[in-house]
């Protein structure tokens, strides 16, 4: 009987599939040396708990919209029991504003050309979100003028070549910031998240690469998109069975990769 896996075995494991370079940092933030980024997806999500933390929500809607704002909870898990369309949606962070509106806060990393094009996609996506979850209505009854004020705030580390830069004035609640972060990095169950979405991001990095040489034979655009979501599909798959050798190998055994689609049914 195959014996389960500690977290610790888990953990060492990923570790190596990873370039040395994020594997010291994940050895430094170990040691206390230093403190995971707090623009990746994890710290982020949880600095801006919109359960945990509301106050920074409104914090951040008032010093960008210049109004009073007062957040009363996340409405994450509202709109993904009652909206057919929000599991197509992934939003960092979905708070819930008195006014009935909800606002969504967004962290980009990378500098992209097309964030304004992006943000509009997010402003449609939480309309359509807050159409179609209406309690106790009628379709007949509302229109998309009765859905409540969306706000969007995208945070980016790096700015596109559109906005100008930008120097973040000190903040005094940045100091219970590090605290939590400190908390964080003591758990194996979250440095595991993290370590993984960094793998995760690696994957998608070199499947686009991949799908664009593949792309050549049915059009770049096309087998980029399509092999970008096949391999992303399969590494969650492989991630979720704890399979993390064979996560390293699908990236550039192209035989393998072709197997576990079958394997998997993921066409």
């Amino acid at each position: 009987m195959r014996a389960e896996k500690t977290i610790e075995e888990r953990y060492q494991e990923l570790k190596q599939l990873v370039p040395a370079e994020i594997r010291e940092k994940f050895e430094q933030m170990e040691a206390g040396l230093r403190l995971p980024d707090m623009t990746a997806d994890l710290p982020f999500k949880r600095i801006y708990d919109a359960e945990v933390h509301p106050e920074r929500i409104s914090y951040l809607l008032q010093l960008i919209f210049g109004e009073e704002f007062t957040v009363s909870g996340s409405v994450r898990e509202e709109m993904l029991g009652t909206s057919i369309y929000s599991k197509k949606s992934i939003l960092d962070v979905l708070a819930r504003l008195s006014n009935q509106g909800i606002a969504d806060v967004e962290m980009q990393v990378v500098a992209q050309e097309f964030i304004v094009q992006r943000s509009e996609l997010y402003a449609a996506d939480m309309i359509v979100m807050q159409y179609s979850a209406r309690k106790n209505q009628l379709k007949s009854e509302i229109t998309y003028l009765d859905v409540p004020v969306s706000y969007i705030v995208i945070l980016m580390k790096e700015s596109p070549k559109i906005f100008a830069n930008d120097i973040a004035r000190n903040n005094s609640e940045y100091s219970v910031i590090q605290d939590e972060l400190k908390n964080l990095i003591k758990s194996r169950e979250e440095l595991i998240v993290m370590l993984a979405d960094k793998y995760e991001e690696i994957i998608r990095n070199s499947e686009i690469a991949q799908a664009r040489r593949e792309g050549e034979e049915f059009g770049e655009a096309r087998g980029e998109a399509k092999g970008e979501a096949r391999l992303a599909k399969l590494v969650n798959i492989l991630l979720e069975n704890e399979d993390f050798a064979q996560v390293s190998q699908v990236t550039t055994d192209k035989e393998l990769r072709e197997k576990l689609y079958i394997k998997y049914e993921i066409m």
